[in-house]
């Protein structure tokens, strides 16, 4: 774990737009469930994992009060969390509801504010409840208003789309640090592939390192690093797949099992 480091996303938008459900979605997991999050800020949400930081903001509801209270929200939780690098937020992704083929002046100023913060993503959900019309209409206005924006899709069903969540995962990933894009990995089920591919670097990694600990020239010294190496090899790949229960199943084994014990005598 000490190579990576949590992931933070600001989910933003309009209320009944599905910012929690575009959440669950992309990770292919409950994340962003009713209840199970804590108030960091009035009016926003924060779920918070092993490798990942939501802050899934309540919306606004219609109204110019309203609009300019959820404004002010979003800016300034944004420079009080940026001031400190450590709790900066790496990525935004901003909902509108496609079958509304409307981009409000709010949005679209949050949006060229908030983009300043971080990479910002605009995700048109709804997109099966939309007409082709409205879809283009909204799309058209947003590229006018925010030329440098990218836009991805999404559906209330699981509908294949281009620019779909697949997309925008991949996105997410590519503007993320290497060890902000790790926790990523671990965390999402959206991408099975990656992940698979991701822990074949950490193997071959370790046994490349194990075949060099052969060569060491003091006798009996390669047991306790090659033991040293199997149980880093194991932990990495139980943080690859999210499997925490596991990491810790290891570490107590190892712990009580003596082997440290011997590493010891052995050195």
């Amino acid at each position: 774990k000490k190579e990576i480091s949590k992931v933070s996303i600001l989910v933003m938008g309009g209320s009944g737009t599905g910012k929690s459900t575009l959440v669950n979605s992309v990770f292919k997991k409950k994340i962003a469930e009713a209840g199970a999050g804590r108030p960091t800020t009035k009016g926003i949400q924060e779920y918070n994992n092993s490798y990942l930081i939501v802050y899934d903001s309540e919306g606004y509801e219609s109204g110019a009060e309203n609009q300019q209270r959820y404004s002010e929200l979003i800016y300034n939780f944004l420079q009080c969390k940026n001031e400190n690098p450590l709790t900066a937020v790496h990525l935004g992704w901003y909902c509108l509801s496609a079958p509304s083929a409307r981009f409000p002046e709010l949005d679209a100023e949050l949006v060229k504010k908030t983009s300043k913060f971080m990479p910002l993503a605009v995700v048109l959900t709804k997109i099966d409840l939309a007409t082709e019309e409205q879809v283009a209409a909204l799309t058209k206005a947003i590229k006018e208003q925010c030329p440098a924006i990218s836009i991805f899709l999404s559906t209330t069903e699981n509908i294949p789309l281009e620019n779909d969540l697949n997309t925008l995962e991949k996105w997410s990933k590519n503007h993320l640090p290497e060890m902000q894009r790790k926790s990523f990995i671990s965390v999402s089920n959206r991408n099975i592939d990656e992940k698979e591919n991701e822990g074949d670097k950490i193997i071959h990694k370790h046994v490349a390192a194990a075949f060099a600990t052969g060569f060491l020239p003091i006798p009996l010294s390669d047991a306790p690093a090659l033991i040293v190496n199997q149980t880093d090899l194991l932990g990495r790949l139980c943080v690859l797949w999210d499997m925490e229960h596991m990491e810790q199943v290891v570490s107590t084994s190892l712990a009580g099992s003596g082997i440290m014990t011997l590493i010891g005598k052995s050195l």
